[in-house]
């Protein structure tokens, strides 16, 4: 037991072992990999329209709980949800897994940061809703906003369009994982590249999204707002 904690600190501390003549290093080992064993359209097919409110919310970089008394169903969902922005490529910005409301430590920990994904099998997490922006009931296939949030999830045409086009795509046994994963991704970064040429020049000379500038050029309804949290992100 103590040499296998001793490998398993190694590891964890320093992403290398060297143990019987062999070397591990986990820079070897692609986590995003890892990703690409869940099935987006499981998710999708799960939350239906919803899946939009999910979506957004990773986007934007809010807090996610996700709750279920069923650990691997939990931890399935938990892994799945960062297809949703597989632009980003950078998996160690998400702090994705499982914590227990019987842990103060790790409830303080949650706190600290700001935005996540956590998983949580304990039902009284739902009330909390200091904890989260939006929750993910994976029994009831049911997202939640909380009250605190709602103002930033006042969707549009826009969210509508996608989220037909999500719904459909899941539906379709001739659509896979890997196109719905890339063909959102592209998706999500027109919306980016859109937001480029909104910027403007601030007192200092850089270049910003400004909520002010997003409506003074009369979007759809709500898209500013949108824009702007997603600059903000």
């Amino acid at each position: 037991p103590v040499k296998f904690l001793e490998s398993y600190l190694a590891v964890l501390s320093t992403g290398r072992l060297i143990a019987n003549g062999r070397t591990f290093d986990a820079k070897d080992f692609d986590a995003t990999q890892s990703y690409l064993k869940s099935s987006i359209k499981d998710l999708i097919k799960i939350f239906e329209e919803e899946i939009i409110l999910i979506w957004t919310a990773f986007l934007t970089k809010k807090r996610i709980v996700v709750v279920s008394d069923d650990i691997k169903e939990l931890l399935t969902v938990v892994r799945t949800i960062p297809l949703l922005v597989w632009h980003r490529q950078d998996w160690n910005q998400f702090n994705c897994g499982h914590s227990s409301m019987s842990s103060a430590a790790e409830i303080n920990d949650l706190q600290e940061e700001a935005f996540y994904v956590a998983g949580f099998t304990d039902p009284r997490i739902k009330p909390q809703e200091a904890l989260y922006d939006v929750l993910v009931d994976v029994p009831a296939q049911s997202v939640t906003v909380a009250s605190h949030a709602q103002p930033d999830f006042m969707l549009g045409k826009f969210h509508q369009e996608l989220t037909t086009w999500l719904v459909s795509s899941a539906e379709n046994d001739q659509t896979d994982d890997q196109s719905i994963i890339k063909d959102l991704a592209i998706r999500t970064r027109n919306v980016l590249k859109g937001l480029e040429k909104l910027k403007v020049e601030d007192e200092d000379g850089n270049m910003n999204v400004t909520l002010a500038n997003l409506q003074s050029r009369k979007l759809p309804p709500h898209m500013d707002k949108f824009l702007f949290n997603v600059a903000s992100a």
